[in-house]
C-alpha cells in the first residue's frame, strides 16, 4: 500500500483522505489508526495485566482455561480472559514490558512505520476535519479513505448530495471497493493488524407506567423479529440518506439479497476496541486524560512534521505519561496506594 500511495502522491492525488484536527487525532479516524497499529507491536501486554489466581478480578471458569495465543485475533477478548486494571496502572507506573515507551524498540518501530503512513494524508493535515477529508474522496481528489461497512450503502447516496460533496448537484459516481487495514511488517511486529470491530447502536425507552412499558417491549420484540427487521432493513436500503453500520448482530433475521452479498465481503480480522492495551491507553496520551491528550497532539504534530526524531517523540510521550500519571489515576477513582496490592479490590471512591 505504501508503494501505491507513493505513486498516487506523485500523480497529484491525496493517497489517504483523513481528518487530522485534535478531535480526529484523539477520538476519530486518525486516532483509530494510532491505536490499531500500536496493537500489532504490543499484543503481549496481556501477559502483564491478565488476572492472577489470587486477584479479585480472577474468574476461574474463564481464566483457568485461557492460554496466550497470538495466532488467534480474539485471544485477549474480554470474554476470553479477565484483566486487572490495577495491574495495568502498576505496569504503566513501573514501565513494565510493553508499557515502557522510551527506549522500547517495539514502540520505536511502530512510531516510524506510523509516520510513513501519515506522510500520505491531505495537505494542512492538522487543520483538516473529517467531513473535509470525506469531500476529498467523494470528489475524486483522494484515492482512499477510512470507512466502515456503512460506507457501502452511504457512498452512492452521498455522491448525489451536494452538502456532502461540496459540489453543486453532487458528483459523478465512480466505482469503489474495500479492503481491510493492511498489516505493518518488520521484526518487531507480533501479529497481523486487527481493527475496531464491535456491534454499535442502542435502543432505549424511558420507564413510564406498566402499560406503556409493555407496549415498548412489544415494539422491540417486533423490531428485532425477522418480520419487523425486514421492514427496517428495506427502508434503510431505499432511503436517500441512511445506511446500516454493519451486518446486524441479530439471530434469525433475513436481509435483502443486496445487503447479504455486500456484508459477506467484510471478513472479521479481530477487534482492539474496549481492550485496555497499551495502544489504547498510552499511544495518544494517558488513558484519555485530556491534559495528557492535548500535550500528545502537540508532540505528534512535531514528529509527523519531521521536527523531532522518533526517539525524541517517544521521550516526550514517556515524560507526558509520567507527569500526568497521578492526576489521571485519581480521575479514574484510584490512588497510588492501590498499586501496592493489585490483588485486592480498591475501595470505592466518590
Amino acid at each position: 500500500m505504501m508503494d501505491d500511495f507513493k505513486k498516487l502522491k506523485e500523480a497529484g492525488y491525496t493517497p489517504l483522505a483523513l481528518g487530522g484536527d485534535s478531535q480526529s487525532m484523539w477520538s476519530g479516524q486518525a486516532g483509530w489508526l494510532v491505536r490499531v497499529y500500536a496493537d500489532q507491536y504490543l499484543r503481549d501486554y496481556v501477559n502483564t495485566v491478565r488476572s492472577q489466581e489470587q486477584d479479585y478480578t480472577y474468574l476461574p471458569e474463564v481464566d483457568e482455561k485461557w492460554k496466550y495465543d497470538l495466532s488467534d485475533p480474539f485471544n485477549d477478548a474480554n470474554s476470553n480472559v479477565t484483566k486487572n486494571t490495577i495491574r495495568q496502572w502498576k505496569a504503566v507506573k513501573d514501565k513494565e514490558g510493553p508499557y515502557k515507551i522510551a527506549g522500547n524498540p517495539k514502540w520505536k518501530a511502530y512510531s516510524e512505520n506510523l509516520k510513513q503512513l501519515f506522510q500520505y494524508v491531505p495537505d494542512g493535515f492538522f487543520g483538516v476535519k473529517e467531513d473535509q477529508a470525506y469531500k476529498l474522496f467523494l470528489t475524486g481528489k483522494a484515492a482512499t479513505m477510512m470507512g466502515t461497512p456503512a460506507s457501502y450503502w452511504q457512498l452512492p447516496k452521498d455522491f448525489a448530495d451536494s452538502t456532502k460533496s461540496g459540489a453543486q448537484g453532487g458528483v459523478k459516481p465512480f466505482e469503489y471497493g474495500f479492503y481491510n487495514m493492511p498489516s505493518m511488517e518488520g521484526p518487531e511486529v507480533l501479529a497481523p493488524a486487527r481493527t475496531i470491530q464491535i456491534p454499535i447502536g442502542f435502543y432505549g425507552f424511558v420507564a413510564k407506567d406498566a402499560d406503556q412499558n409493555a407496549l415498548n417491549a412489544d415494539f422491540m420484540m417486533y423490531l428485532t423479529s425477522p418480520e419487523g427487521y425486514k421492514v427496517y432493513a428495506e427502508a434503510i436500503q431505499n432511503s436517500k440518506d441512511a445506511a446500516l453500520s454493519g451486518a446486524p448482530a441479530l439471530k434469525d433475521i433475513t436481509l435483502p439479497d443486496e445487503m447479504t452479498k455486500a456484508f459477506a465481503d467484510f471478513k472479521p480480522i479481530g477487534n482492539t476496541e474496549g481492550i485496555d492495551m497499551p495502544g489504547n491507553i498510552l499511544a495518544r496520551g494517558l488513558w484519555d486524560y485530556q491534559p495528557s491528550v492535548q500535550e500528545w497532539v502537540g508532540s505528534v504534530q512535531k514528529f509527523f512534521a519531521g521536527k523531532i526524531t522518533a526517539d525524541e517523540y517517544l521521550n516526550q510521550l514517556q515524560s507526558n505519561i509520567d507527569k500526568n500519571f497521578e492526576a489521571a489515576l485519581k480521575e479514574k477513582k484510584f490512588d497510588l496506594s492501590d498499586l501496592e496490592h493489585p490483588d485486592r479490590r480498591p475501595p470505592e471512591r466518590k
